[in-house]
């Protein structure tokens, strides 16, 4: 498969070098990108229907709101879209609770442009699969 562009993306991350660099490569790639650096902002940007997002990729370990809330929080107003995961520091329970609630992939930091557009593209495919 390969990634119909311009997909709406969606960046969480509270670590602003993280933010900043992931956003920059995220527009090299040709994706349109809305970053946020807390969860909250994100979560509200979606309960407002005339916004429209493929893609959620979201930081774990965060103040507040951490990754797995925000999950769950925005599959309740999207249960459509597709949501990455991503961390340096998680453990394999926290992936498996993740998928299992709706998680579509998980990313290790770091990680290469390369593995983030595949896990993009395999997310995309498995919910192409879904529906």
């Amino acid at each position: 498969m390969s990634i119909q562009k311009p997909l709406r993306i969606l960046l969480v991350d509270d670590e602003s070098s993280v933010l900043n660099a992931l956003k920059l490569l995220l527009i090299a790639m040709k994706f349109s990108v809305s970053d946020f650096s807390r969860a909250r902002d994100a979560i509200e940007l979606l309960n407002q229907p005339e916004t429209d997002y493929d893609i959620v990729l979201c930081d774990l370990k965060m103040p507040e709101i951490n990754g797995i809330e925000a999950l769950k929080q925005i599959k309740e107003l999207r249960p459509n879209i597709t949501f990455i995961l991503m961390s340096a520091h998680a453990s394999s329970t926290d992936i498996e609770y993740a998928k299992s609630h709706g998680a579509c992939g998980f990313l290790a930091k770091p990680f290469s442009p390369t593995q983030l557009v595949g896990i993009i593209e395999k997310s995309l495919a498995e919910l192409d699969t879904a529906l």
